[in-house]
Order: structure tokens, then sequence, then C-alpha cells
């Protein structure tokens, strides 16, 4: 963005300076044309020369982040305040907005990355990927880093990082130091991070203040129950937890991390499927097992080994491209399994507002054991917060049906939502129904309605 409004900024100055030797042209005098028109090339050279020099303050940074949960965002926020308390010049943005040619501008960028379900790019590096990934461009001038975050239970462990590295090398840019692979918050690397950050200068976060990330608090677990006794899939439970004192405010959409574990030393983040006025924090976790069988150490912690009343560990951060802050309009809120949580949220947070317009696709396994929060959306169509409803269970027809399958049939409905101003939100497993989903209103709404859409925050996606 930065960069769009510099060159615009020089296009209106050479603009300027064009005019103005033409009409000294025309007044005869192209003496004074020509020392004009080479004074503004020197003006221009000049400001090149600074937009790519060191700052007086400090070596200049660029910071880009591909995120789709949120954690490589915070680590970038986190990281340019650090830059900016040591008085650096810092650009933040995220990936899909380094263009080729701002890219080209820029002296040193610092990439902090995630890896989406297995293997993919978050959704805001998707347009980086694709756009100028696949792209060849000479940057031998550019110093950079990658900081890739994953999860090793995934087998393409880092895989969008690695393929953003492996890029950058082959357009032989210079690396600041070695990739650094974060595995879903390992304090050893979280710690050699830090440790090359402020070797480029960065304050230490103790000297952030106020400014620092928020910090964990203890929590009490409440409450716990399973919700689909008798599935057919891997048990989903219902938490509930309280803070002792004030709790800290959220919105829908925002996310829940968790130290889990008998030592708190496992972090887990869950989208938060209550709102404050709830008065209690609520979850939906399923439990996960290893290919061995063992049951996965965070959903253990949270669905079985922690008592009633325990306490939990936990805080509260804003989800990069979920429906955190998400346009209060009509809303068409499309999600299966446990992606629940965050269409919960919003749909509380539509209820709370007045809103009556909206259209729920939500899809599981057998209505009979796999309805989440049945009744309470049931009572949220009676009264009209849910306008229209459509749900698909894959197991209750020979044929297996899922919920892309409904949004294809009811594609008239959806361009007439789309065309009347309707938000899209789509929550739940990445691989397989959201990109099953991404495939439909593509071929519905067309491609450049639907990048539309994403830029001006029309089409959100929690998933995972």
């Amino acid at each position: 963005m930065n960069a769009r409004r510099s060159l615009h900024a020089l296009a209106v100055l050479l603009l300027l300076a064009a005019l103005l030797c033409l009409q000294l042209q025309l007044a005869a005098n192209l003496y004074r044309a020509t020392l004009i028109a080479a004074y503004l090339s020197f003006c221009s050279a000049l400001w090149f020369a600074q937009r790519r020099a060191p700052s007086a303050n400090g070596a200049a940074f660029c910071l880009a982040y591909a995120s789709q949960t949120g954690s490589a965002q915070a680590l970038a926020n986190a990281a340019a305040a650090q830059l900016k308390a040591a008085g650096h010049v810092v650009e933040l943005l995220p990936l899909n907005e380094l263009t080729r040619a701002h890219l080209a501008m820029q002296r040193r960028v610092i990439f902090i990355v995630s890896t989406a379900g297995d293997g993919g790019a978050p959704d805001n590096g998707l347009a980086f990927q694709e756009m100028v990934m696949r792209t060849t461009a000479a940057l031998p001038d550019l110093a950079y880093a990658v900081v890739a975050l994953g999860d090793r239970r995934y087998r393409q462990f880092c895989r969008f990082g690695k393929q953003l590295e492996q890029w950058l090398m082959q357009q032989q840019a210079q690396a600041l130091f070695a990739k650094i692979e974060i595995d879903d918050g390992d304090q050893q690397a979280m710690q050699q991070w830090q440790e090359q950050l402020q070797a480029l200068g960065a304050a230490a976060p103790a000297a952030l203040g106020a400014s620092a990330p928020a910090s964990f608090s203890s929590w009490t677990l409440c409450e716990r129950q399973q919700l689909n006794p008798g599935s057919q899939g891997a048990p989903v439970f219902h938490l509930a937890l309280r803070a002792p004192d004030l709790a800290p405010h959220w919105q829908a959409g925002d996310i829940a991390e968790i130290l889990s574990g008998p030592e708190q030393n496992i972090l887990r983040a869950y989208t938060i499927a209550s709102l404050p006025a709830d008065g209690q924090l609520e979850l939906l976790i399923r439990q996960r097992r290893a290919d061995d069988g063992r049951l996965g150490p965070g959903s253990a912690w949270l669905t079985e080994q922690a008592a009633l009343g325990a306490p939990i560990t936990l805080r509260i951060r804003a989800q990069a491209g979920g429906c955190h802050g998400a346009p209060t309009g009509p809303q068409i809120l499309i999600g299966n399994g446990t992606g629940m949580a965050g269409l919960r949220a919003r749909l509380k947070a539509q209820a709370a507002a007045g809103q009556q317009t909206n259209w729920l696709l939500f899809g599981e396994r057998e209505a009979a054991h796999d309805f989440f929060y049945r009744a309470e959306i049931e009572a949220w169509q009676a009264s009209g917060v849910i306008s229209q409803l459509s749900t698909s269970f894959s197991r209750d027809q020979p044929q297996r049906r899922y919920v892309q399958h409904a949004l294809q049939e009811q594609a008239t409905s959806l361009r007439e939502w789309v065309e009347q101003g309707a938000a899209i939100l789509v929550c739940g497993s990445r691989d397989g129904m959201a990109e099953a989903v991404d495939a439909v209103l593509q071929t519905v709404l067309g491609s450049a309605q639907l990048r539309k859409m994403t830029e001006t925050g029309r089409y959100r996606r929690d998933v995972y």
C-alpha cells in the first residue's frame, strides 16, 4: 500500500514536470525548461535512493506475514514493535500485499509465514504464491529472513516456508540468517528467533511494556460435555472456562491459546465458540489420535485428563482472516465439524446486533449424533436469527453428501444473497470441505468477484 502511494506521488511529480516543461516550451524558453526538467529528474533519483537507503534512525525493515489462524501475524506484530522500539523504520503488511515491484524496492524483508492444512499457503499468502513466486525476479540486493511456523503432526511441516525460502534463493537474494522453523510455539525455536531478531537491532520484548503481546492467565475448567455420543467419528466436547477475575474482552472469531498438559508445555489454539456476554469462554474440541492410536496430548488434556475445577492457562488473541471484525450485515455461514465454533460465535454476534439475515450451511456425519448445538440452532431459526438453514449429513443417505453439494444446489440463492451484500464466512476443515466450497464459489460467483470479496473482507475463512 505504501509503495503504491509512493509510486502515485512520483507519477504526479513527473506529470507536473512535463506540464511545466510544455508551458515553458510554448513560451519559447527551452533553456529554462531543460534546467527544470533536469532538476526534477535529479530530485526523483534522490527520492528513489532515499526509498532504498537505511533510515537515519536505523535500517529499514519490511515484515511480511502469511497467517491463517493469526499466529504468524501475532509474531510479526511483536517483531515490528521490537524493531520500532529500537528506532527502526518498519513496514508491516500481509504477504499478499507484497507485489513483485514492491519487493524489488526493499533492502531487508523478514518473512513470517505459517503453513495451512497439510502444506498449503495461508489465504493471505496465496496471491503472493501464485502471482510472485511463479515468476523470476533477480533480487541480488535483497537481504531476507524466513521464519516458518508449522505443526509436525502434519506431513508437510512448514512446507510453504520452505518453498518461499527456495524461491528467494533462486532469485539470488541473500539470507540474513538460516531459516527458523517453529513447531507449534516451540520455546527453543522462539528463543532462537529472538536472538536473531535482537542481533538485527531489535529491542528486547521486556522493553515494550504495555505494547507486549497479551500474557497468559489462569482460568477454571467449569464444564465439559461430549456432544456426539454414539457417533462414528471421534468424540467432540463442549468446554466452558471462567476467569477468576474480570475476563478480557474478545470478539467473534478470536482465538484461545491454551498451554495444555500437566506441565503446561503444549500450546494449542482454538476458535472461541462464545462471546463475553455468555459469562464464560466456550470451546468445541474434537479428540485427535496419532497414527499409532494414541490420543493427541492437547486434546487429551482438555477432554479427559484435566479435572473439572482445574486451572487452565490461556490467553486470547485476534485471528487473521477469520470472522474477527467481519461485516455485520447479511451473512452466509458455511462450515463442518468443529468449525461450528466460529459459526456459533458469529451467529451470537449477529443476534446481539439484531441482524436476522443469516444463512447457515452446516455439514457433519449423522444428524442423530453430530448436529452440534442443534437446539440452539433451531431456536435461532424459530426466532428469525437464521433465515435460511441448509444441513448436510454425509452418512444419512447411501450417497455421501457434503456441505459443498448443498451450496452448489442452491447456486441461485447464493448469487442473490451476494448481490444483496452478504458476506461469506467458511469455518472448518481446509482440506476437503473448504477447498470444495471455494471451488463452488469460484464457479458460481466467478474468480474476479470472489477476489474482490476477499480484498474487501466479505469472504473470510477460519480453516485448519
